[in-house]
């Protein structure tokens, strides 16, 4: 049963792959007058390049993989920056806590969202001393986003969530709200390894959230992982895939399509051929089953996806002009 639970824990890394390159989004924010970001290391876990939108590039100082955060230089500094909580501070049970960070990119709002709670357990899973539960709504996309104290201090960083789909059908319940973050006190001692010269801040007075996310949203930044080369126009991005091998190169041109066989769950996909028809052609005999249809037609510089289930039986396709939103779509 434990082993079971602990697997149906969700990262919030907002993650999808594709044929050229693996992308995925977080949130991080700023130290140190914006010298470093931290961010969730499962953020920027095997990324060819970090961007730090508005900031440019940014190198990875430093990441710590058990307690799942990492540091990073930016190219250019952010022009804020938060302070820890001080480890003389202790945190309280039911502090009510401000979650700052862009869950759902390319669905929601491209500015930073906020959400509300309170410290619901000083631990996670199994009494782990690294985590904090919390009651403040997170989605994909929020991993490595600052969780603040009413001060406006760091308290945590947002890492998880409970798949309450996966455990339900274990507990005979629906778990709700049981969300987690890396406590401050777990975070400090990196940032002290590696010389990261952060503020500290003590809990002295309640603030307005208004006033606490205003002073606060300057310093949280949106970030992007890629691993590989540059997308192309016409990628196709399936949501779910199996196994798969690296393309032949593209053929010149825009058009990509997803054939799907509902039978045997198999399918095939294309991108970058010369005409419409070719990209079907080619999506149906990548597909390579005689139930095979096409189930998606991609036109130039779209991004196309495929979801599916885990037998692969039933599958959702949709195309649009942002990857993360044709992601979600499907």
């Amino acid at each position: 049963m434990t082993q079971k639970l602990i697997a149906a824990l969700w990262v919030l890394g907002c993650a999808f792959l594709d044929f050229s390159a693996h992308a995925s989004s977080g949130t991080g924010f700023a130290v140190a007058d914006g010298a470093f970001v931290i961010t969730n290391f499962h953020v920027v876990k095997g990324c060819t390049t970090v961007n730090i939108v508005n900031f440019g590039h940014g190198v990875v100082k430093t990441a710590d993989p058990r307690i799942d955060v990492a540091i990073i230089v930016p190219e250019r500094p952010v022009r804020a920056s938060l302070r820890i909580r001080s480890r003389y501070s202790q945190l309280k049970l039911g502090e009510e806590i401000i979650v700052i960070g862009f869950p759902l990119k390319g669905l929601l709002s491209s500015t930073p969202i906020v959400t509300t709670g309170i410290v619901s357990s000083l631990a996670g899973i199994q009494d782990d001393p690294t985590r904090l539960q919390i009651t403040a709504p997170i989605q994909p996309g929020n991993s490595g986003g600052p969780v603040l104290d009413r001060s406006g201090n760091v308290v945590g960083i947002a890492v998880s969530k409970l798949n309450a789909l996966k455990i339900a059908p274990l507990i005979g319940d629906i778990p709700q709200n049981v969300n987690f973050a890396i406590a401050s006190s777990s975070v400090a001692p990196i940032l002290d390894q590696y010389s990261v010269k952060y503020k500290s801040g003590a809990f002295d007075r309640v603030r307005p959230i208004s006033e606490i996310v205003s002073d606060a949203s300057d310093a949280v930044v949106s970030i992007e992982c890629v691993v590989g080369e540059a997308l192309r126009p016409s990628t196709v991005v399936p949501a779910n895939p199996g196994p798969i091998s690296p393309p032949p190169l593209p053929l010149p041109g825009g058009y990509g399509a997803i054939a799907w066989d509902r039978d045997t769950g198999k399918y095939g996909v294309s991108w970058n051929q010369p005409t419409g028809t070719r990209a079907e052609e080619v999506a149906l005999g990548e597909c390579g089953a005689s139930g095979c249809n096409v189930v998606g037609r991609v036109g130039p510089r779209m991004c196309g996806a495929l979801a599916t289930t885990e037998d692969g039986k039933h599958a959702g396709a949709a195309w649009r002009k942002d990857r993360e939103a044709a992601r979600l779509d499907a």
